[in-house]
């Protein structure tokens, strides 16, 4: 800050701004979090307390905003195709990249799998996050090895997103996203769709031990 000041927008290096500065930041900071109802404070305005929701971000490294998000819409009963728009419209995938030209290849994915988008969506990063989910899960062949590489990165983030979900979810006592949330993380682990025979998902390791045991 002393050193570089402009880098902040800070009109001067002397202390005094630098105070009034870091004061503001404070300020804004502190609002910011109890307007999304993360933290709590007492009459004076002096005491801070951590809500179940900020608890939760702060432990899954979730955006505030959608920690905001998922503390609204969780409160009502989502279907499967909902609960995975919800996930990929998180900020969290505002950082995938779409490529030259990768529009097309993902208007194609989005005609194979079961909830598809409008063509003029296909350059948007949270379209493409929905569409290579979807394909993931029900196995879909991509056409080019860099989308190959963004589904491991997006199944990553979705993997640590969910259970952030589920605890909000159980806050607002809805048993029923929960459920759901659960088995979807399943199967992004399986690489699997929900209408899937679990049985078909057994990994090799898995089955080898079950013939075994003779198990069949």
């Amino acid at each position: 800050l002393v050193r570089n000041p402009a880098f902040y927008q800070i009109n001067g290096s002397e202390n005094n701004v630098i105070q009034k500065y870091l004061m503001n930041l404070i300020d804004t900071t502190i609002n910011r979090l109890v307007e999304s109802k993360c933290v709590e404070t007492d009459e004076s305005g002096f005491e801070l307390r951590p809500t179940v929701i900020g608890e939760v971000a702060s432990e899954y490294l979730i955006d505030l905003h959608t920690i905001t998000v998922f503390a609204s819409r969780l409160q009502n009963t989502l279907s499967f195709a909902s609960l995975l728009r919800l996930i990929t419209d998180c900020d969290e995938f505002r950082q995938v990249v779409i490529r030259q030209n990768e529009e097309e290849y993902l208007f194609g994915i989005s005609k194979l799998v079961p909830v598809g988008v409008q063509r003029p969506e296909c350059d948007s990063p949270f379209a493409k996050a929905f569409l290579l989910i979807q394909a993931y899960l029900n196995r879909i062949p991509l056409p080019t090895r860099e989308l190959l590489s963004d589904v491991k990165v997006i199944i990553e983030i979705v993997l640590r997103l969910i259970p952030a979900m589920i605890a909000v979810a159980k806050e607002n006592n809805n048993l029923s996203n929960c459920l759901v949330l659960m088995e979807l993380s399943q199967k992004c682990v399986q690489g699997a769709s929900v209408e899937s025979d679990q049985f078909k998902n057994i990994s090799m390791t898995m089955a080898s031990e079950l013939r075994k045991s003779e198990v069949t």
